[in-house]
């Protein structure tokens, strides 16, 4: 293989790190940058790799392939001066969709919820099964001591992410559908449009001989799938789904369910997870470890061993008070995240403080993350976590605010919020922090003083 100089803009994201780990152990020679210091780029440092903390125009210099994500701007000035020297430049999704290539088993997960879990579900099933397959996962996994797990095997595992259409750049064997729901309409304009999207990857990107496993309680999965030709297979909580789950219990930090397969009882199913969702998630894990012939008690140990990627539902604290940490940024999520909350820690007082994700996901749902954060007992709201957008005026925090009714609920800015919950707090309280942004510091730094 031609060892190629591969730069990286924005190398510390969740999704650039693995590739340029993987570009790495191929041989290549990788540099990369970042706007601000973080654990990963020290990891990626001792690996060899040349890391950047800010991203100047002279840190592109005699790389030929220059990488970026979607968030880059134009006026980056890595960017500029990439396109000014005639680089090579690979948008992130595409880069990806070149990795998935030199693999025979292709396998993605996609969908506007769950992809990280599901995700992580399938690593541990694959891995314990004797797989040796590499993974690439949206968030960290603590037993894989970050977000990649490189394998020697012929296959592949990655999430495969609606935003901006970026799944329509990979190839799967297996593609794994969870939901549609309405999200980055800044984008889609409509959900029509984003279902349209599924139509297209499912009819046109996957593998003419592939598999799509996909949620049959999903209204709009079906109509995606339904003539794309490939084979299918469901899951879901109805009878008439090839994978489904009867009998749902709660166990403490489990969740039990009898497991069907074609109509048959199989086995009793036991999750250490939270949440109805999370039994969708597992029932797409077992399906997809089907085409892998693995045991069904290797599914068992590693439902029964599985801890959750970072910021899903992670409880970080659990003693006189409980607090939980969740990437929960779409009211479909946060309404699932307060309502296992609710299940399994029925007669706690519940605490649900957000960070809001984009001023244009706030002003399209707004009523709805209102509806959603009701189910909670108590309500903070703070500042709205930018991203890659400029503010929208008269969209901010206290819209969502303003729409809630009979609960106490309060604006607050992100460093006030630590002390008012180390004042207000009551034994047995559960503090849910809720976000796509950077709310765990504030989650952290709660835990930290609960600690001392």
């Amino acid at each position: 293989m031609k060892q190629i100089k591969y730069h990286l803009i924005g190398i510390g994201g969740e999704g650039m790190s693995p590739i340029a780990e993987i570009l790495h152990r191929q041989g290549h020679i990788i540099s990369g940058s970042d706007t601000t210091d973080k654990p990963i780029l020290k990891y990626l440092s001792s690996l060899g790799i040349k890391v950047f903390i800010g991203q100047k125009e002279e840190n592109i210099t005699d790389q030929d392939v220059i990488i970026y994500t979607t968030a880059i701007q134009g006026d980056n000035p890595e960017f500029k001066k990439a396109k000014e020297t005639d680089k090579i430049l690979i948008s992130r999704p595409v880069m990806l969709g070149k990795l998935l290539e030199q693999y025979n088993n292709r396998i993605t997960v996609s969908g506007v919820h769950g992809k990280t879990t599901t995700t992580t579900l399938i690593d541990k099933i694959l891995s314990m099964g004797g797989i040796d397959n590499t993974s690439l996962i949206g968030s960290r996994v603590a037993e894989l001591g970050g977000n990649l797990r490189l394998g020697q095997g012929d296959t592949i595992l990655t999430e495969a992410c609606e935003a901006f259409k970026s799944f329509l750049n990979l190839k799967p064997s297996i593609a794994v559908l969870t939901n549609i729901d309405a999200d980055h309409l800044d984008n889609y304009g409509t959900i029509e449009n984003i279902e349209a999207t599924f139509k297209q990857f499912a009819e046109k990107n996957v593998d003419p001989d592939g598999v799509i496993i996909y949620n049959i309680d999903d209204e709009r999965l079906q109509r995606v799938v339904k003539d794309s030709g490939k084979k299918l297979i469901s899951y879901g909580l109805s009878p008439n789904a090839d994978y489904f789950a009867k009998h749902i219990a709660i166990d403490g930090q489990f969740i039990n369910y009898d497991l069907y397969i074609n109509q048959k009882l199989i086995t009793n199913i036991k999750l250490k997870a939270l949440g109805t969702h999370n039994v969708y998630n597992s029932l797409a894990a077992i399906a997809c470890a089907s085409l892998f012939n693995i045991p069904i008690n290797t599914i068992k140990a590693a439902f029964e061993n599985f801890n959750m990627p970072a910021r899903r539902f992670n409880i970080l604290y659990n003693k006189e008070i409980i607090v939980v940490d969740d990437y929960a940024h779409h009211p479909t999520e946060i309404q699932s995240t307060l309502n296992a909350a609710k299940t399994h820690f029925p007669n706690h007082r519940m605490i649900a403080v957000f960070q809001p994700h984009l001023y244009s996901r706030t002003q399209t749902h707004y009523k709805a993350f209102a509806k959603a954060l009701e189910i909670a007992d108590e309500i903070i709201v703070t500042d709205i976590y930018a991203a890659r957008e400029l503010p929208i005026e008269g969209v901010t925090g206290h819209i969502i605010c303003d729409e809630i009714k009979n609960k106490k609920i309060t604006f607050k800015k992100m460093p006030a919020i630590c002390d008012c919950l180390l004042k207000e707090k009551k034994d047995g309280d559960i503090i849910i922090f809720l976000g796509a942004g950077n709310i765990d510091s504030v989650a952290k730094k709660l835990v930290s003083k609960l600690e001392k």
